[in-house]
């Protein structure tokens, strides 16, 4: 919560005035403002945290994040690397470093560190999707429908695996099926509005107009 943070900065900045040189009261004061959407702070608390211990890979991984937001895509891959290189047996900076690379449009290389973190673990439905996305992008859209059906076998009640595969079968006209899994991408968060809406197409192409009209209401 922002209150807990607020709170947390006030007694962090109470023991910075005490200990300037706590390289552990920067890093969770920055850690605070990125939880506040404070990135420029957040920016400037890791940068001091990492001058006063170089080898703080926590530090790395989260200026990676902040980095990552701003748009400094090449900063925030250099820091994950250094977080990997300092603690190459966590997952979570494979894993961040494959989204950066995403966000850039490096699939490959997305493909490369998405591959690790499920050496880490096979039961990360989010890293299947991923993968499964950067697959699209490459034009393999057999491993893409493997990977979305791997992300549905790992957690079945998990809303995203479900409408990313929906996503392809509309893509590839197959109306009916991707129906079914805009429906179960709805069925576990009837909130969640890239389903309602491509549901909303599929119905119009299937000419069914009213219940796409009902889609679009909701």
């Amino acid at each position: 919560a922002s209150d807990n943070y607020d709170e947390a900065i006030g007694i962090l900045n109470a023991l910075i005035r005490s200990d300037k040189e706590s390289h552990e009261a920067f890093f969770l004061r920055g850690y605070a403002k990125l939880g506040l959407g404070d990135l420029l702070g957040a920016k400037e608390d890791l940068s001091r945290a990492i001058e006063l211990n170089p080898v703080s890979t926590e530090a790395f991984h989260y200026r990676g994040i902040v980095n990552a937001e701003l748009g400094n895509y090449e900063d925030a891959v250099s820091d994950f690397t250094e977080a990997i290189d300092l603690r190459p047996d966590i997952a979570g900076s494979y894993y961040s470093r494959g989204v950066t690379h995403m966000r850039n449009k490096q699939w490959v290389k997305s493909l490369v560190d998405f591959n690790m973190v499920l050496r880490f673990t096979d039961k990360d439905a989010q890293t299947y999707i991923n993968r499964g996305i950067c697959y699209l992008y490459l034009k393999d859209t057999l491993q893409a429908y493997e990977n979305f059906n791997t992300a549905i076998r790992t957690n079945r009640e998990y809303p995203e695996a479900y409408n990313q595969k929906a996503i392809l079968l509309m893509d590839q006209e197959r109306w009916e099926e991707s129906l079914e899994m805009f429906d179960m991408a709805i069925k576990y968060d009837s909130t969640y509005l890239s389903p309602l809406f491509n549901r909303a197409i599929v119905l119009c192409n299937l000419e069914r107009y009213d219940d796409a009209i009902e889609a679009y209401n909701r």
